[in-house]
């Protein structure tokens, strides 16, 4: 995807064009370096998973938004062991799912309070059971799934 984030003062649908989209990998988006160091960078302490999402976050809530440029082709590897597009799922390494559900989990309730947590908690079962039919090792996932949403509970942040 090619994104670029601009300020959005009247809360278009797209711009020049293109689609406002909400969020981006961070490897495919364009971000201006001034905006970048005005809003402090991304959160060190999440480490690995959601950074962009949780930057993309405080851009939004500054009033800023982001464009998705269609033509562009960048390839993104996750690292998969397992694809199921069909189901949309996609496998990440075990201990990636701690660092996406502390990292979530902090996140949206950080920006969304408790609605924000809810709505990412309601999610979980859903993608629990994708996890048990599609995956060679569903109790490790699982696993690093409940010490993220733990650890996001007790504010512990950074590399484990």
């Amino acid at each position: 995807n090619g994104s670029a984030f601009y300020n959005n003062p009247n809360n278009t649908k797209d711009m020049c064009g293109l689609p406002v989209v909400a969020s981006s990998i961070s490897s495919g988006t364009f971000y201006k370096t001034e905006v970048v160091i005005n809003l402090g960078g991304f959160r060190e302490d999440y480490f690995i998973d959601f950074v962009d999402h949780e930057f993309h976050l405080k851009l939004l809530t500054k009033g800023w938004f982001m464009l998705w440029e269609q033509k562009a082709n960048i390839e993104h590897n996750l690292g998969l062991q397992q694809h199921n597009a069909v189901d949309n799922w996609i496998e990440h390494s075990p201990y990636r799912y701690y660092y996406i559900a502390r990292n979530m989990a902090n996140g949206l309730y950080c920006y969304g309070g408790f609605k924000g947590l809810y709505t990412f908690l309601k999610s979980i079962p859903g993608h629990l059971l994708k996890v048990f039919r599609y995956s060679d090792i569903p109790w490790s996932i699982t696993g690093n799934i409940i010490r993220g949403l733990l650890d996001a509970g007790f504010g512990k942040m950074g590399k484990k």
